[in-house]
């Protein structure tokens, strides 16, 4: 049994342009998958154990990716709660040299 098999036409095989790249070619589109097992000759109890590996790799591929997600977004709450610890100290550092301004202009006023 041979199956013809067609990747989508946006995809340059000559080029590359991204480190991910050479994923998108080994890649099929789900829909092209399922047209070659429509058109082979395998029965629906053939059919079903195929399916449910391409589920089980979708699902865990978007775990993958969630995960990633994740690991994202805690990085970038680790970066906010940081800059917001060093503008919180340069602010009081502010308050500390406007009031110590405050106290030295105070004080040559009296004096001088």
């Amino acid at each position: 049994m041979e199956f013809d098999v067609h990747y989508p036409s946006h995809i340059d095989h000559n080029r590359r342009t991204h480190p991910m790249d050479h994923k998108i070619d080994n890649v099929m589109n789900i829909r092209d998958i399922n047209k070659i097992i429509e058109k082979s000759e395998l029965t629906d109890n053939q059919k079903d154990p195929i399916f449910a590996l391409i589920d089980y790799k979708v699902e865990n591929d978007m775990q993958q990716v969630l995960s990633k997600m994740d690991i994202v977004v805690n990085k970038m709450d680790n970066i906010e709660k940081h800059l917001e610890s060093k503008m919180d100290i340069q602010f009081r550092m502010i308050l500390w040299v406007l009031g110590i301004l405050g106290l030295l202009i105070t004080v040559f006023k009296f004096v001088g």
